[in-house]
């Protein structure tokens, strides 16, 4: 922060148990409403989406744009330029080439796609995938062991009350 100085308060304690309901009516809020957003949106599109339209003819009936997103497989976390969207690459990695898929509710959005090509992962070596999964289950592991026994202890962290 360089010469300056952060101030930080506590405004609210959470204790351990179900939230009332005003502590948490703003999060339900915003969920519904995003929800309901993307129902709409999910609708608008299936209407628009036609036998013989192409992806560009809907984005411009909807007066949106088109992105291009590269090198999508069923292993990809993220679609560069939107973010970590699951469902859409799940959506795109099952799709058929040459179809406009969707829509698909996502995390930071409602998606239409189009699968312009598809690439086979035949000369893949199972055995190399076979061992970065085997080494990410044993380092996940401990780190699982260790916060079971966390939880078992019952340990109360009250760091809060000293710092």
């Amino acid at each position: 922060m360089g010469d300056n100085y952060v101030i930080a308060f506590c405004t609210r304690i959470q204790e351990e148990g179900i939230a009332p309901v005003e502590a948490v009516e703003n999060d339900i809020r915003f969920t519904l409403i995003k929800d309901k957003k993307a129902e709409v949106i999910e609708e608008e599109f299936t209407r628009n989406n036609q036998e013989g339209k192409t992806l560009n003819d809907i984005a411009n009936s909807l007066e949106l744009n088109v992105q291009e997103a590269t090198g999508i497989n069923f292993r990809s976390y993220t679609v560069p330029g939107i973010g970590t969207e699951p469902a859409l690459v799940a959506a795109a990695s099952a799709e058929k080439q040459g179809v406009v898929g969707g829509p698909v509710k996502g995390n930071n959005g409602v998606f239409m796609f189009y699968v312009n090509s598809l690439t086979t992962s035949e000369g893949q070596d199972l055995n190399e995938v076979q061992k970065n999964m085997m080494a990410s289950f044993q380092m996940r592991g401990g780190y699982e062991a260790y916060e079971a026994l966390r939880k078992q202890a019952k340990i109360v962290d009250k760091r809060y009350k000293f710092y």
